[in-house]
Order: C-alpha cells, then structure tokens, then sequence
C-alpha cells in the first residue's frame, strides 16, 4: 500500500500513474479515499465555474433585455411613421432574442442545481469528472473548459460526445467519430 504523499495535490489520473523516481519504476494505485476528497474539491471547483459561467450569462440576458427596452422607449415618432415602428419592432425582436437566453440559462442553472459534488459516480452521468485517453471530463453544462492543473471541459450529456459517453463505465472504450474513447477513470 503506497501512503499519501502531502505533496502530491494533483488528481485520480496522476495518482493511478504515480512515478516513484527513487526505483525508476511506475506503480499503479488503486483510487483511496484521499483521492476521493480530492476529487471531491475537483468537482466543487468545476460546479462553482460553471455557475458562475451560467450567472454571468443570466445577468448578461438581463442587461441586453433592459437596453432594448430602453432603446424601444427612447424610439420617437417622426414624420416617417413607418421608420419609427420599425425600430420598435427591431428592439421588441432584440427583447425577445434574450429573453429566450435568459429563459435557456435558468434552465442550465436549474439542472447544475441538481449535481451532488460530494458523490462519485461509478459510470457517466450528469455530475461525473470522467478521465479518457483523450482528455478530462465534466459532464454538466456546455461551459467550456477550465484549467485546474489539468484542463476539464465543462460538457452537456445532450452533445454529441456525451450521448456516446453516457452510462459507460471504467475501462469502456466507446467508437467516437471513428476514433476509440478509452475511459480511464469516473468519480
């Protein structure tokens, strides 16, 4: 049994390819309950960025919508009656168009709501870090990618990657666009 090393902070896939220099040899470990708190903070960090990712969005949406209804209020009629009308219709569209954002990123908050950072998901699915042979996974929102030491991209079991990946287990390997997933670790 290998003990914790205080300076090794990185995460489950670092742990699994532990390098010990003194031998020169490469041990595999098995995922311990500190990797587990571990990835436990992991999943706190990349949950925390994407609501705030979503936020951000929401608060966006908002300020679009207040200015197109500024913009509509402050159309004034002139001798062109139909340019005026025009205008506020262009604004009313504009209104609308964020108003579907915003209606879209309290949908996204709603479902980051209901993830657990604390559980460790045995196969994929909403709320699991997934490692592959291709990069680190956090299955969630459509929030892009965050650089915790390692780069996780923030991706929605809706796309075309997580659809092939949901409900795969450790050592799965899933055909993607005719090349193969490996999925090394799932917590």
């Amino acid at each position: 049994m290998l003990e914790r090393n205080d300076r090794f902070c990185g995460s489950v896939s670092q742990a699994l390819k532990l390098c010990l220099e003194k031998d020169h040899i490469a041990y595999r470990i098995k995922r311990s309950e500190w990797d587990d708190v571990s990835m436990s903070r992991i999943k706190q960090k990349l949950l925390r960025f994407c609501f705030d990712y979503v936020d951000e969005k929401i608060a966006v949406s908002k300020k679009a919508m207040e200015n197109a209804q500024r913009e509509a209020n402050l159309e004034t009629k002139s001798s062109a009656g139909d340019k005026y009308e025009t205008g506020r219709s262009m604004m009313q569209l504009e209104k609308q168009k964020y108003a579907l954002h915003l209606k879209e990123a309290h949908r996204m908050r709603a479902s980051l709501e209901t993830i657990d950072a604390t559980r460790i998901c045995e196969q994929v699915e909403k709320g699991s870090v997934v490692e592959t042979d291709g990069g680190h996974f956090f299955f969630s929102i459509a929030a892009g990618q965050v650089d915790l030491d390692l780069v996780y991209r923030c991706i929605s079991l809706d796309s075309p990657l997580g659809q092939a990946l949901n409900a795969t287990e450790e050592g799965d390997i899933v055909v993607f666009r005719g090349k193969e997933i490996e999925i090394l670790s799932i917590s």
